[in-house]
C-alpha cells in the first residue's frame, strides 16, 4: 500500500459553524461592550470580509486581539482578552459541527487559517473528533493560505504523494504551487473511494 498524506482545511471542509455559538457570542458582546447583538454580528461579518480579502492578498496571519478591537471599536485590550477567553469557552461548549471524516488509508494533517478562533482552541475540537492529529495553524506559524510557506510547513510532515482538501479555490487551491495536488471538497467523496483501492 502506498503511503499517502492528506491535508485538510478546517472550515467548510471538515467542520461548519454552530449557529448557537454565533448567537451566544453576540449576546456576550452586547453584555460586555456598548454594542447591540445585531450590530456586533454586522460588524463581525463586515470586518471578516475585509480581513479574508487581506489574508488572500498578503498570505499573512492577522492578530486576533487587533481584529476584535476593530470589531468592538475599542482599544481596551484587557477587556478584549477577557471577551476572547469567554468566547473560547463558549466555542468549546457549542463546538462546530463535523461534516466530513478523514479519508481512509492515509496519514491526515489539518492545515488551516485561524482568524477569529485560536489554533489551540480548534485543536481541542479536533482531538475530540479525530483523536490526536497533527495541525498547522496560521496563528502558530505566522503565515496563512495561500502563502506557499503555509504549505511548506504542511510538507514537513508529509510523505508522498500529498493531497490537500479544501473549499476555497484561491487559498486551498494555492497548494498546487507547492507540488501538492488539490482536491476540491465537491470531489472529496470520489477521492475517498479512490483511496480505498490503494
Amino acid at each position: 500500500m502506498k503511503t499517502i498524506t492528506v491535508s485538510y482545511d478546517f472550515w467548510g471542509t471538515l467542520f461548519v459553524s454552530n449557529p448557537e455559538y454565533k448567537t451566544e457570542q453576540a449576546k456576550l458582546a452586547a453584555k460586555m461592550f456598548n454594542i447591540g447583538a445585531e450590530a456586533y454580528l454586522r460588524e463581525k461579518a463586515d470586518k471578516k470580509r475585509i480581513l479574508d480579502a487581506a489574508v488572500e492578498s498578503t498570505g499573512l496571519h492577522y492578530n486576533r486581539l487587533k481584529i476584535y478591537s476593530l470589531i468592538l471599536n475599542t482599544s481596551k485590550y484587557g477587556i478584549i482578552e477577557e471577551f476572547i477567553k469567554k468566547s473560547d469557552d463558549l466555542f468549546l461548549e457549542l463546538p462546530p459541527k463535523k461534516i466530513n471524516d478523514f479519508a481512509p488509508n492515509a496519514e491526515s494533517v489539518i492545515s488551516s487559517n485561524t482568524v477569529l478562533i485560536y489554533g489551540d482552541t480548534l485543536q481541542k475540537v479536533i482531538n475530540k473528533e479525530f483523536g490526536k492529529t497533527h495541525c498547522n495553524f496560521s496563528d502558530k506559524i505566522g503565515f496563512s493560505k495561500p502563502n506557499p510557506e503555509m504549505f511548506r510547513f504542511v510538507g514537513l510532515k508529509a510523505s508522498q504523494p500529498m493531497f490537500h482538501v479544501g473549499d476555497n479555490l484561491r487559498t486551498d487551491g494555492a497548494c498546487v504551487k507547492s507540488g501538492i495536488k488539490f482536491i476540491p471538497i465537491e470531489e472529496y467523496h470520489e477521492f475517498k473511494n479512490y483511496l480505498k483501492y490503494l
